[in-house]
């Protein structure tokens, strides 16, 4: 059974909302705000084509340790 991907949590650096999208069969979470300072993304930074894995790691916060 298929679950499904977690309601992402916004930016944490701007509070927008995220976006989920695939490249090379990959997902990808970054901020969609083009004016965010930090613009995080998960491109370069974790490897995995489990969306819900993915969406697992962009929702952790350091403050939920």
């Amino acid at each position: 059974m298929n679950e499904p991907v977690p309601q992402l949590k916004p930016c944490p650096f701007c509070g927008k909302t995220p976006i989920m999208k695939w490249s090379l069969d990959k997902p990808i979470i970054e901020c969609a705000n083009r004016k965010c300072d930090i613009q995080p993304s998960t491109f370069l930074h974790v490897s995995t084509d489990n969306a819900r894995k993915l969406a697992s790691i962009w929702n952790k916060r350091k403050e939920d340790e």
